[in-house]
């Protein structure tokens, strides 16, 4: 698992346009610490990918975390963040939560570094899993069918006004 997280995490250090070359990239279990930082990070994702009124349901989301929520450290700085659940909604599928990338830092290779993490994490941690499912917003529904995700259901204004429910999903991808 290392080499697909070094990897992805070297080629966000060297991309043109990507975060600095020499900077000190980590993807870390996130930590109370880390709270602050999460939270400004989905502030700065207000208006255009969350609806302000979802951070009533992702604050005490990560005041219980446990475990399968990670950070991107890029020189002690947290700058991205995301989890999954596992065997949700049914036992074959895990489901991404609550990715997100600091909105000055987006189109460097955080979120897609991130991605691959999490789902290596899927692949490797938990083979009876098959499905990987999304919810998530038309904004960003064109990165993740970069990804490979197909839609599978949409609800116009779902997540409010201007911002639709996708519910997108892909087979896992087995290294």
């Amino acid at each position: 698992m290392r080499s697909c997280v070094d990897n992805a995490l070297r080629r966000l250090q060297r991309e043109p346009g990507s975060v600095e070359e020499n900077a000190a990239v980590q993807i870390r279990i996130y930590t109370p610490d880390d709270r602050t930082a999460c939270l400004n990070i989905f502030r700065s994702n207000v208006p255009t990918y969350f609806a302000a009124s979802d951070e009533m349901e992702f604050a005490p989301f990560i005041d219980d975390v446990r475990e399968r929520f990670w950070v991107i450290d890029v020189d002690g700085q947290v700058r991205a963040c995301g989890g999954l659940a596992v065997c949700y909604p049914e036992p074959e599928i895990a489901t991404l939560c609550w990715g997100m990338v600091a909105q000055n830092l987006q189109r460097q290779g955080i979120g897609k570094a991130l991605l691959e993490f999490r789902m290596r994490e899927i692949a490797t941690q938990w083979p009876s899993i098959r499905r990987v499912r999304i919810t998530t917003t038309q904004v960003v529904q064109v990165f993740y069918e970069r990804q490979g995700f197909a839609a599978v259901y949409v609800e116009p204004g779902g997540y409010g006004p201007g911002l639709d429910r996708v519910v997108m999903c892909q087979d896992v991808w087995r290294y």
